[in-house]
């Protein structure tokens, strides 16, 4: 929680009340310490440092934010339960944590990496999202790249195979977010129209594929349903918003994390939070 104490909170706590923040991503985790995760924490200050806290990949368990690499500044961040991807303000990409299936993007599988790795030399990165074990990202271009684990193809390049390094994705395209979940990709295209590949098999890709089917190995439509504003990645379900204001969910429901009131797992697209009209975070 980054509050300084062991103790779980139940309602919303402040945190360093004396910053301002631009930008946070919580990694989520399994509540006790692995080999080679990354910070449960993650967040941007309004003067563009990087502040971690939680569990790290070095076995360093920090109560409270603490900064890293303070002699540089940063424009974006994910995390996921077990790496790290940020974007400098110079627009280079960084990377650390577990580098098991090459997620971190450094030409290696390795085991881990408790500092972040300058990776490559291109300068134009702009988005980054950090699924489970793979990784994707947005180019200043609007093209679209993706590495790490591809089991269920994850990595929208119509295969199997992990890589370890970005790999564009469908260059002829331009895209203007992502969202990454547990072994799934969402994409916007700058048209307003939602794609995505990886594992169908809690539906999170919507009706698109048969329950029986296992994944899409490559980009496909879904959220077809209208055009598109924002999109948001769990680890089985899928959230977009549409351009009317109206939110849409599809995927796994059991803990009823799909917002309707039910535990109800949907096949495709349904409304969720009633007729609320919602904005996109800036």
């Amino acid at each position: 929680m980054g509050d300084g104490t062991s103790t779980s909170n139940y309602e919303p706590q402040p945190i360093q009340t004396n910053d301002t923040w631009i930008a946070v991503a919580a990694g989520g985790g399994c509540g006790h310490l692995n080999a080679g995760d990354g910070v449960n924490s993650v967040a941007i200050r309004s003067d563009g440092t990087l502040w971690v806290w939680g569990y790290g990949a070095d076995g360093e368990r920090t109560s409270r934010p603490k900064p890293v690499l303070t002699n540089m500044t940063w424009k974006a961040i994910s995390a996921s339960p077990y790496h790290i991807l940020a974007v400098r303000t110079d627009g280079t990409l960084w990377a650390w944590g577990d580098d098991h299936d090459g997620q971190l993007g450094d030409g290696y599988f390795e085991v881990r990496s408790d500092q972040p790795k300058l990776i490559g030399t291109n300068t134009n990165w702009q988005v980054v999202a950090a699924g489970d074990y793979h990784s994707v990202a947005l180019r200043t271009d609007g093209t679209l790249w993706s590495w790490g684990l591809n089991n269920y193809g994850q990595l929208g390049n119509g295969d199997q195979l992990r890589t370890n390094q970005p790999q564009p994705i469908m260059p002829n395209m331009t895209w203007k977010a992502i969202a990454a979940g547990r072994e799934h990709t969402l994409v916007l295209r700058d048209d307003g129209q939602v794609w995505g590949s990886g594992s169908s098999f809690e539906n999170q890709l919507g009706d698109a594929v048969p329950s029986n089917f296992c994944c899409f190995l490559d980009l496909h439509p879904i959220f077809t349903n209208g055009v598109w504003q924002a999109i948001a990645a769990g680890r089985f379900f899928s959230l977009a918003l549409r351009e009317d204001g109206t939110l849409w969910a599809q995927g796994q429901n059991d803990g009823g994390q799909l917002g309707d009131g039910t535990y109800t797992k949907y096949t495709k697209p349904v409304q969720v939070l009633g007729g609320n009209v919602w904005s996109a975070a800036p």
